[in-house]
C-alpha cells in the first residue's frame, strides 16, 4: 500500500472515531437522566415501608422511579432536623419531610415518622409531596413553562384561605420556590382543579385524590387542634384578667386597712 493511501486510511478512522465518540457524548448527555437513574437504582431495594407509601398514594411507575430515586428514608426527630432544618430544606406547608435536590438528576427525601394515629396520612401526603419535587426537578424548560402557567392560574382561581396563606410565606421567605411549591402542594392538597392539571398529574398518581383524601383526613385535625389552642388561649385571657382585677381590688382593700 503506498504511503499516501495509508495516511488517507488513518485519517478515515480518526474521522470514524471521533464521530462516533461524538454519538456517544451526545448520547450521554441526551440521556443523562436515565443513566442517573440507573445509577441511583442499581443496588437499591425500597424498604417496605416506603413501597407501602408508593402504593398508598397510587403513584404510576414513573412517580415510583422518581421516588425511589430519593432514597427515601422515614426518620425520627433527631436525624429529620440534621438534614431538613440544618440542611436549608424548610416546609411552611402542613407536610412534614423535605426534598434536598442535587443539581436535578437526583437529590435525597427525608420524612418524619409520625406515629400518632389522629395524624394519619400526613406521611402519604409528605412522600407525595416531596415526590412532585423531585418530579418539578426533572421537567424540560418548555413543560415547565407550560405547566408553570397553569399551576398559576389554578392558584389564583383558589379561593383565600390556608393555601394561599402558606405560599405566601414561601413568597416572603424563597420567591425561588413557589413555582416548585405550587406544584406540589396542589397536586396533593386540592381537590378541585382544572382538566388540564389533572391530566398532568394523571402521570404521577393513578387516582390523584386518594391522596387529596389523606390531606383533608389530617389537616382537618390539626383544625381541630387549632380551634382548641385558641380557645384556651382565650379561657387563659380571661382568667388573667379575673386575676388582675382581684390583685386590683385587694390592693385597694389593703391600701384603705
Amino acid at each position: 500500500m503506498l504511503p499516501h493511501q495509508q495516511s488517507h486510511k488513518k485519517g478515515l478512522a480518526g474521522l470514524i472515531f471521533t464521530a462516533a465518540l461524538l454519538v456517544v457524548l451526545a448520547g450521554g448527555w441526551l440521556f443523562r437522566q436515565d443513566i442517573s437513574d440507573w445509577y441511583r437504582l442499581r443496588q437499591y431495594t425500597a424498604p417496605p415501608e416506603v413501597v407501602a407509601l408508593a402504593e398508598q398514594d397510587t403513584m404510576t411507575d414513573e412517580a415510583r422511579k422518581i421516588f425511589y430515586t430519593t432514597h427515601p428514608k422515614i426518620t425520627g426527630e433527631e436525624e429529620f432536623n440534621a438534614n431538613c432544618r440544618q440542611g436549608g430544606a424548610s416546609e411552611y406547608s402542613i407536610v412534614l419531610g423535605c426534598y434536598i435536590s442535587s443539581g436535578g438528576l437526583y437529590g435525597d427525601m427525608y420524612l418524619y415518622d409520625i406515629d400518632d394515629e389522629r395524624l394519619s396520612g400526613v406521611v402519604q401526603v409528605t412522600a407525595g409531596h416531596e415526590m412532585l419535587h423531585a418530579a418539578y426537578d426533572r421537567l424540560s424548560t418548555k413543560e415547565r413553562q407550560r405547566v408553570d402557567a397553569l399551576l398559576l392560574q389554578a392558584y389564583e382561581d383558589l379561593p383565600d384561605g390556608r393555601i394561599k396563606e402558606t405560599i405566601a410565606q414561601y413568597q416572603a421567605n424563597d420567591p425561588a420556590s413557589v413555582p416548585s411549591e405550587l406544584h406540589s402542594i396542589l397536586g396533593t392538597e386540592v381537590r378541585d382543579l382544572p382538566a388540564e392539571l389533572n391530566e398532568y398529574y394523571s402521570q404521577y398518581f393513578a387516582d390523584r385524590l386518594v391522596v387529596v383524601a389523606f390531606s383533608e383526613q389530617y389537616e382537618g385535625e390539626f383544625a381541630r387542634r387549632e380551634a382548641q389552642v385558641a380557645d384556651y388561649d382565650a379561657r387563659l385571657a380571661g382568667l388573667k384578667a379575673n386575676i388582675e382585677a382581684n390583685q386590683a381590688e385587694i390592693d385597694s382593700r389593703n391600701a384603705e386597712l
